[in-house]
């Protein structure tokens, strides 16, 4: 059993889990780039704007509860860190990708995981969706819940419970305003231009920081 995480410590685990498939040339990652990681402007919610400090501390947390591992890889300046969740619950990958995707972006419906969840690792149809839920929430710990279906909606939402137990009566009041802010845009808004240009320029810092750790470990070899 896990011991509930802070908001920003299931941050942190869910961004390594969807770093690890979507940019696997950058995994494992350097403080800098998780906290710039957490921080993106789509594909999370909410928007954070958290500090190196802040991802540390969580980050310290999460090895401690084996939950991340750090590293000092060949060539590398600075340490890296990768998620170790396998190590302590044991999860397919479909459940893992479904679970990541509700730590970095909140309650969903088993349609939204269906169609954001599948850029992590491919999860199968929507029924095959439902029954990883289902899994997942008939655990003997339960790693996520249904929440109650709120007016105007034809499906329900799931949330995880890495945090903690859910205030149920609080989603059942939560406005209509509150349950739309989690969708993300459908057209090509300046938000979303904003995002793929942060996370290409993201990518390419890491690119060149592994090159230059290749580099000097090569230049080494004549020292």
């Amino acid at each position: 059993m896990i011991t509930p995480l802070t908001d920003i410590e299931a941050r942190v685990l869910g961004v390594l889990v969807e770093k690890e498939t979507t940019t696997p040339d950058a995994y494992p990652v350097t403080l800098n780039y998780l906290t710039r990681a957490c921080n993106q402007r789509n594909n999370r919610h909410p928007v954070t704007d958290y500090d190196e400090s802040t991802v540390e501390d969580a980050l310290t947390s999460l090895r401690l509860q084996k939950l991340v591992v750090m590293g000092s890889y060949a060539g590398a300046r600075q340490p890296k860190y990768e998620h170790s969740i396998s190590q302590v619950i044991t999860l397919t990958r479909e459940a893992t990708a479904v679970l990541a995707e509700l730590l970095i972006r909140g309650p969903q419906t088993p349609g939204e995981l269906r169609a954001r969840a599948d850029r992590i690792y491919p999860v199968g149809s929507r029924e095959d969706v439902e029954a990883t839920l289902d899994h997942l929430a008939g655990l003997e710990h339960p790693l996520v819940t249904k929440l109650p279906r709120q007016h105007g909606h034809k499906e329900s939402r799931y949330i995880h419970l890495l945090c903690g137990p859910v205030d149920m009566d609080a989603y059942a009041s939560a406005s209509e305003d509150a349950a739309s802010s989690s969708h993300t845009p459908a057209g090509p808004t300046v938000a979303n231009r904003l995002y793929e240009l942060e996370t290409t320029v993201t990518d390419l810092k890491a690119q060149i920081e592994t090159m230059r750790a290749e580099i000097d470990a090569f230049r080494k070899q004549f020292e």
